[in-house]
């Protein structure tokens, strides 16, 4: 091959002396290497954050609870409202009224639709009686997935889990949540459909 190649060259270059011709020869010069992207730098997600996919197109998100600046005991400054905030731009914040605190809970998927639901038990001056908050996705908004329901702390200290799939009913969940009888609480189930 390396003959065959030097032959040309040689017989390329005697057809040039002997036609008057200068041969041209052009050496492709290699394409610059291309300049390495700056990464974009993740932003700094708050102590808290919980990931999950909220809106079930298979990338990954964070939501984190953004409180009220309390000033005095039992005073905020301007409204006592948290706002949940997250990491995709596009997802509105969503604002719960009356909490001072809380830290929201992926729950997984409740209602198939591919999308994790998020739960929040916002926390308050005082009181042990807190009602629960799941939100889900749909159509570019947060909605209720279920209306609130009413907890305690005794549920929240025994580690009861708030909410989960029924198992034999498609499309509802069952909630847990307490009541109080005539002297004493009691955590209750009920299953209920999804919104």
């Amino acid at each position: 091959m390396k003959q065959l190649v030097l032959l040309l060259l040689i017989l390329g270059l005697g057809l040039g002396l002997w036609t008057g011709c200068q041969p041209q020869v052009t050496v492709e010069k290699p394409a610059p290497a291309p300049k390495p992207h700056p990464q974009a730098v993740a932003p700094k997600l708050p102590k808290g954050a919980v990931k999950g996919d909220f809106d079930g197109d298979g990338t990954a998100e964070y939501v984190w609870l953004v409180p009220p600046e309390v000033v005095d005991e039992m005073e905020c400054k301007g409204e006592c409202t948290s706002y949940l905030r997250f990491s995709k731009a596009r997802f509105p914040a969503i604002a719960r009224p009356n909490c001072i605190g809380g830290t929201p809970t992926n729950l997984g998927d409740l209602n198939d639709d591919g999308g994790d639901e998020i739960g929040l038990l916002p926390e308050w001056f005082v009181g042990c009686w807190m009602d629960y908050f799941v939100y889900t996705y749909r159509a570019g908004q947060w909605r209720p997935l279920v209306a609130p329901f009413a907890t305690h702390c005794n549920q929240w200290e025994a580690e009861v889990k708030p909410i989960e799939k029924d198992p034999g009913k498609k499309g509802f969940v069952l909630i847990r949540y307490m009541e109080m009888g005539d002297t004493t609480f009691a955590v209750k189930t009920k299953s209920v459909p999804v919104r």
